[in-house]
């Protein structure tokens, strides 16, 4: 009997790699095992780059916060063009009188945020590339992966875009909190939901034993995130909508900022969400270019590992037995030994019946 496995790595559901295809999922403990992961390779890249990882990481988190304004500025510049006279949000720091004076100076405030912005993640690059190098260097590897300079370089830039994209999302959160306290508690008790939730489908999944929504999570953990991610948005803009709705109405400028810092803070929380996800799953190759005294051990596949599963020794036995109960004598047992395949990718073993 033979049997053929596809040679392809599949992401396990917390991202984590397991050799264990009976381990159940607990998403709290593989949150926290993440997280200690990810401070201890930022924590390395503080004592081998400190400087450069503190420069990434503060021009990505600019470049992001002037990115926002450059996009924010040009409708605040709409809305003051449009508006006969002077709009009531404008009053407290333009004149009536000043109302071209207040158009020319905020369309020269986004295009210097948008110039800025740009400036910033081209340095963010050259450091980025920087950095890599140097981890490199101090970490001494031999070649554990094809081109792996560019490799850590990229795992370089993306720590650093996680670190600045959860400072963002904080000051997204305290721009959302002064700004309007309900619409920042009921995202962050939304968040909080989503959270739980997941942690309830993938409790006691295994990689052989999965619900849909397990499924949809293993298999298409981005489009997951952006489902969530599009109720967020959308249940948001009604929480922001509901004042204009009653007779106290709403602030028009408020609201637009609401949005717009909304969009971004969820956005950047998905896209670090992704990104450690990602890297967990990477986590070998990680600590073998980044940490100087860990080795690289290639893992089994997904395929491997549920090949194994279903067929170790005493569940192989057991299961061809029952195949060949009406074939074999009462005295007689199933031996099955594994065979080098001729064949990559092929499974081959022998079954003998013995005694009698």
């Amino acid at each position: 009997m033979a049997g053929t496995t596809d040679e392809r790595e599949t992401a396990p559901l917390a991202g984590a790699p397991r050799n264990d295809s009976d381990a159940t999922m607990n998403l709290f403990a593989e949150t926290r095992n993440a997280l200690r992961w990810v401070f201890q390779i930022l924590g390395q890249f503080l004592r081998v780059v400190p400087g450069v990882t503190l420069a990434v990481v503060a021009c990505l988190t600019i470049a992001r916060i002037t990115r926002l304004l450059a996009f924010l500025l040009p409708l605040k510049v709409v809305l003051l063009a449009g508006s006969e006279g002077m709009p009531r949000f404008f009053r407290g720091f333009l004149s009536p009188d000043q109302r071209e004076i207040g158009i020319a100076a905020l369309s020269a405030a986004a295009i210097v945020a948008y110039g800025l912005t740009l400036f910033l993640e081209a340095r963010s690059k050259r450091l980025s590339d920087s950095g890599g190098a140097d981890l490199l260097s101090a970490a001494g590897v031999m070649a554990v992966v094809t081109n792996q300079r560019e490799e850590i370089q990229g795992i370089y830039v993306r720590f650093t875009q996680i670190v600045s994209a959860v400072l963002f999302v904080a000051a997204g959160t305290l721009v959302l909190a002064a700004l309007n306290p309900v619409l920042a508690a009921y995202l962050f008790g939304l968040i909080l939901c989503f959270y739980l939730f997941t942690a309830w489908v993938l409790d006691g999944v295994t990689p052989l034993k999965q619900n849909r929504v397990a499924a949809l999570i293993d298999k298409r953990f981005a489009s997951y995130l952006g489902i969530l991610s599009s109720v967020a948005f959308l249940s948001g803009f009604l929480v922001i909508l509901y004042p204009f709705l009653t007779p106290a109405g709403g602030n028009v400028l408020v609201a637009i900022i609401s949005i717009i810092v909304m969009r971004q803070a969820t956005g950047a929380l998905n896209g670090a969400i992704k990104d450690v996800v990602s890297l967990v799953q990477k986590r070998q190759i990680v600590d073998a270019l980044v940490l100087p005294d860990r080795q690289f051990h290639q893992l089994e596949g997904a395929d491997q590992r549920t090949l194994r599963a279903l067929f170790g020794r005493q569940d192989r036995e057991r299961l061809i037995a029952d195949a060949f109960a009406g074939l074999r004598r009462p005295d007689q047992s199933v031996h099955v030994e594994w065979l080098d395949p001729p064949t990559r990718g092929m499974a081959e073993f022998a079954i003998a019946l013995q005694g009698g």
